[in-house]
């Protein structure tokens, strides 16, 4: 099942719950779900991306933005800040 959140930001949050993953895959529900996001001017951003079949086939279909295992494990608030800075700097020496 895909389920769908708004954002304050105008950003729709898509939670992929085995949607992308094994057996249960559902590509015509994911490509829909995105559809409708954009169809609607929202931005869809999908939650829960652990692989990079994920990533590529949410990016094919229109969904830029994600999160989840894949891009970082979960991450201590007290570190956050040097991964930012870190990611920030390097953005800035290239």
């Amino acid at each position: 099942a895909a389920y769908a959140f708004r954002l304050a930001s105008g950003e729709v949050k898509i939670y992929l719950l085995h949607v992308l993953d094994g057996p249960s895959f559902d590509a015509s529900g994911s490509r829909g779900t995105i559809q409708i996001a954009k169809g609607l001017d929202l931005i869809p951003l999908a939650e829960g991306v652990e692989t990079e079949e994920q990533r590529r086939f949410l990016v094919e279909h229109g969904c830029t933005l994600g999160q989840g295992f894949y891009f970082c494990t979960p991450v201590l608030p007290e570190k956050i800040a040097s991964l930012v800075g870190r990611d920030l700097a390097g953005a800035r020496s290239s």
